[in-house]
């Protein structure tokens, strides 16, 4: 399967740093698990329900596409926005840090209807990724409710890593929520002053959008300007 020349570069690039990522392709047999129609079935209906969050989020991809060549999105799981952002950018790098589903994923993507032919899965968690690459461009990046479900001292890593390894100009979408600070059993809302403290370097902007009613916000966005 062929892969972009930018792609092929940020590959090799990985590659020579040991990591654990394969090629959309290269690294795994065809053959499709029984479940694949229900896992396809699941791609398009998560699309089509993150389609509908906003047009704060579409505008955020849309205009972060314009400066930006590269998409990166971390817990890809089974990649189906990965899909969704390979329609704006010229690559995109999936992070995943379960196997599984990066097996699945790799499985899916291959087929007709919803190739990625301009993609990399790498297994390994955000802040592994972020810990191994500098990006020399602007780059786009987004968290699909990944860090709703971490405590404050691993967000505070992953959010540390990727500034040192993001330039500015980059873009980062959080479908994450924010609000009245409390958390849960694996799930932790943070207000906009605690994200604004740990991203001094970035302009954030938070969406006034709450798809339930609760006093749970969903999504905001950053750019980073220093």
């Amino acid at each position: 399967m062929k892969i972009s020349s930018m792609a092929r570069s940020i590959l090799s690039r990985f590659q020579s740093r040991d990591t654990s990522m394969k090629i959309h392709g290269n690294s795994y047999k065809r053959e499709l698990m029984g479940h694949s129609t229900v896992e396809l079935q699941m791609h398009q209906d998560l699309e089509e329900s993150f389609k509908s969050l906003g047009p704060e989020f579409r505008g955020v991809i849309e205009n972060a596409a314009k400066s930006c060549r590269v998409a990166v999105d971390i817990g890809a799981g089974t990649g189906w926005l990965s899909k969704f952002l390979s329609n704006y950018f010229t690559t995109v790098l999936s992070v995943e840090p379960s196997s599984d589903g990066v097996v699945l994923g790799k499985k899916l993507l291959t087929q007709k209807d919803i190739a990625l032919t301009n993609g990399i899965y790498f297994n390994l968690k955000g802040e592994d990724f972020f810990s191994k690459c500098t990006f020399l461009h602007p780059t786009f990046v987004i968290f699909q409710t990944v860090l709703s479900h971490l405590p404050n001292e691993q967000v505070t890593e992953v959010l540390n890593l990727s500034n040192t390894s993001l330039p500015c100009g980059s873009v980062i979408l959080f479908s994450e929520v924010y609000g009245d600070e409390h958390s849960e059993v694996m799930w932790f809302v943070r207000n906009q002053l605690w994200w604004k403290s740990r991203m001094p370097e970035w302009n954030l902007e938070f969406f006034p959008f709450s798809p339930d009613g609760r006093k749970e916000f969903k999504g905001f966005s950053a750019i980073k300007v220093r």
